[in-house]
């Protein structure tokens, strides 16, 4: 399973480095440019992995996991701020990574950054202010488990749509651009 994961991730990065691509930058673009090419690769980057995810747990490949709680608060104020890093370090995670297999430099401080900062939150000096934010409002993640249905039954079809509509507009790009 290691082997696998080695592989995919390999090939993924590959593909990340080659494409520059950006996911924030392409959610960006739906907004500035009403370009959906980036909304729409990220739905293809999710849902095909969401489809050997449930299949892998389906043929019990997989152990079926465990989900623990979480703090809604502390989700939103950690997502908020982690958002705002990102555009300090004027790039997002894949970017960032990206970078650091160039070998810039810039790229090695927002990596090093995001680790100190992941650490110092959980166990450091930010401890602190983060434990008491895990204990606002906690939820439980069982929003697969309590399906009345098999979710491939819901990512299928999902996929099948996302996949025409990427194929039609990639069509009427090259009509344009053939013109």
């Amino acid at each position: 399973m290691v082997f696998t994961g080695l592989i995919f991730g390999f090939l993924f990065g590959f593909l990340l480095k080659r494409s520059h691509y950006c996911i924030a930058g392409g959610l960006r673009d739906v907004y500035l440019q009403k370009n959906i090419c980036g909304l729409l690769a990220v739905f293809l980057i999710i849902f095909p992995q969401s489809l050997i995810l449930f299949i892998l747990l389906q043929i019990r490949v997989l152990p079926k996991p465990e989900y623990p709680d979480y703090s809604l608060i502390a989700m939103i104020m950690g997502s908020i701020i982690f958002g705002a890093g990102t555009v300090f370090a004027s790039g997002c995670m894949s970017g960032t990574l990206v970078k650091v297999g160039d070998g810039r430099f810039t790229g090695l401080i927002a990596l090093l950054s995001f680790a100190l900062f992941v650490v110092s939150s959980n166990n450091g000096l930010l401890a602190n202010l983060t434990s008491p934010l895990q204990n606002i409002s906690i939820k439980s993640d069982s929003f697969v488990a309590n399906l009345s249905f098999q979710p491939l039954l819901l990512i299928i079809p999902i996929l099948v749509i996302i996949l025409g509509i990427s194929i039609y507009y990639l069509k009427c790009q090259f009509k344009l651009e053939k013109r």
